[in-house]
């Protein structure tokens, strides 16, 4: 397992680690595994797009949010923790380390996946994944308005096109609210807001003495035991088997496919560090968009095209570095 980031480290380079992977690579200096790490960041991606058009799949089929995440969620704990029991790896968490946790699932698996879904019954799945491509953007913005980091020109004017972006797709719909988007808007925007905090928090408190396997498993053992109880209270389970023969096949597909996530997450936290997973957005967007027309038989308007074009050039602005200027060779005389 990889060590995690030290605290002092990652509230100084939370943004701009996004960076180091492709740095390295335009520098000539080879990562270990650099083949491998790229397959498993491309895998990610796909599933991360995969997942959208599965929860949309279950919403449409009448399953409500708590619905889709509990058995996810509970499944993923249960085989994470056999893992780790497998491996002796079994802890017990001190006050501090608990808490950590809850904020961790909270931010982590039950706010986006949670708005993800909810969003889905609303919204078509690429619209969605826009919105969860946003994440690297969010992260900047957070950063910038807690001033933990000094954010240079061509990051700010990522936000500023992700933010244009976002305006650019939703002006039509002010003109339409029986389309239902506006509706679902404050749980497509909390999808990257969750998802931002949750990688600022997680690097900048990281418990020293776990690993990663531990920690990502006290989040899923945590999510569970906010999503499952839920459920019952909030939630409506019979749901789940009004329809069975429509939800089992995408309700077994999203569990699988979170599983699997995970654990290339796990993965590539491994190989190359956690902020390499933000080039994962490049390939989720147009993978949920790709998923969507291949699956659910999505039309996106001229306006959708513009801002995924936007929001790719935001993600590029922020993401992938810059090459210092050369200076001209002196001629000899």
């Amino acid at each position: 397992m990889s060590t995690p980031p030290s605290r002092s480290a990652a509230s100084r380079t939370v943004a701009t680690s996004y960076a180091s992977a492709a740095g390295n690579a335009r520098a000539g200096r080879a990562a270990p595994g650099q083949a491998l790490c790229t397959a498993v960041l491309f895998g990610l991606g796909l599933l991360w797009g995969l997942q959208i058009v599965l929860l949309r799949m279950l919403a449409t089929a009448g399953v409500d949010e708590t619905g889709a995440l509990a058995p996810a969620l509970t499944l993923c704990a249960a085989a994470f923790a056999a893992v780790l029991a497998a491996r002796g790896g079994l802890f017990r968490p001190t006050r501090s380390e608990a808490a950590y946790f809850v904020l961790a699932a909270l931010f982590g698996f039950v706010v986006p996946l949670g708005g993800a879904a909810a969003a889905a019954s609303a919204m078509p799945a690429g619209v969605v994944a826009f919105f969860e491509s946003l994440t690297p953007v969010a992260t900047v913005a957070i950063l910038l308005a807690l001033r933990w980091e000094r954010v240079g020109r061509d990051r700010l004017f990522g936000v500023a096109l992700g933010t244009v972006g976002v305006a650019v797709l939703l002006l039509r719909e002010f003109g339409r609210p029986e389309s239902g988007w506006l509706h679902a808007l404050p749980f497509a925007v909390a999808i990257p807001a969750a998802y931002a905090f949750d990688g600022i928090y997680v690097a900048r408190f990281w418990p020293r003495r776990l690993n990663t396997l531990q920690v990502v498993t006290g989040q899923l053992a945590a999510a569970a035991l906010i999503a499952l109880p839920a459920w019952f209270v909030v939630g409506t389970p019979s749901a789940l088997f009004a329809d069975w023969p429509a939800v089992r096949t995408p309700l077994a597909a999203f569990i699988g496919v979170t599983g699997v996530e995970i654990y290339l997450y796990i993965l590539l936290l491994r190989l190359s560090g956690s902020m390499f997973v933000a080039f994962g957005s490049f390939i989720a967007l147009p993978a949920g968009i790709a998923w969507g027309m291949a699956l659910l038989d999505e039309w996106y308007p001229p306006h959708f095209w513009l801002a995924v074009a936007l929001s790719l050039a935001a993600l590029a602005l922020i993401a992938l570095p810059r090459q210092p200027a050369r200076k001209p060779a002196r001629r000899r005389p």
